[in-house]
């Protein structure tokens, strides 16, 4: 237990990585512990870092999560049902139980998990792509209306005496749209994958 999860989706990164995962309809499953109360419980959720946040906090017992798993939204009632175990709620047995209870649930519903690092690895190198397409992008005079915009509020927020966006929130919703297009060309990629190879985010 104790798996590091905030990474991926900590400050300024997590609309990105959140609007790239939902590209490829993935979601987390995990378990995670209460030791000192001897309980743990199953979460299947878009966002695992922000469930281990709400479960923290105002919590006076040490919460560790296991390893995370990413699977295909779609098969989150199959393998719900297939738990034998409450989901979203405590109870009595350990992480290994609870683990074991993952993987055969996944396992009857034909569902693949995918391990939290792969997963991780991928977005990671897909937000790197982003930035190198943003930044082709630059170079290429693409984003000249962008930075006229930018220098624009710039201007305006100094005559009214308002708070000016800095570049980097002023190209968030071009890194969003990279993320939509970059995304969209790797499902087109896995779309003519023959069949029985596995897909990749």
């Amino acid at each position: 237990m104790g798996q590091n999860i905030d990474p991926l989706f900590g400050g300024h990164l997590r609309s990105l990585v959140q609007r790239y995962l939902r590209a490829f309809d993935l979601i987390a499953v995990f378990v995670t512990e209460m030791s000192s109360a001897g309980s743990v419980r199953i979460d299947i959720v878009r966002d695992p870092a922000r469930r281990l946040a709400d479960l923290r906090n105002g919590n006076q017992q040490a919460v560790e999560v296991g390893p995370v798993y990413w699977m295909a939204a779609a098969k989150t009632e199959a393998v719900a049902s297939r738990l034998g175990r409450p989901l979203s709620a405590w109870f009595r047995a350990s992480p290994d139980e609870a683990n074991a209870a993952i993987t055969a649930a996944a396992k009857a519903a034909r569902s693949p998990l995918t391990a939290h690092n792969i997963v991780a690895d991928r977005v990671c190198a897909a937000l790197r792509r982003v930035d190198e397409l943003i930044a082709e992008r630059q170079r290429s005079g693409a984003l000249a209306e962008v930075n006229r915009a930018y220098r624009s509020q710039r201007v305006d927020a100094k005559i009214l005496g308002g708070r000016a966006k800095t570049y980097a929130e002023f190209l968030s919703s071009v890194k969003l749209q990279a993320v939509d297009e970059l995304a969209a060309r790797v499902l087109r990629a896995n779309a003519k994958r023959p069949t029985g190879d596995s897909a990749e985010a």
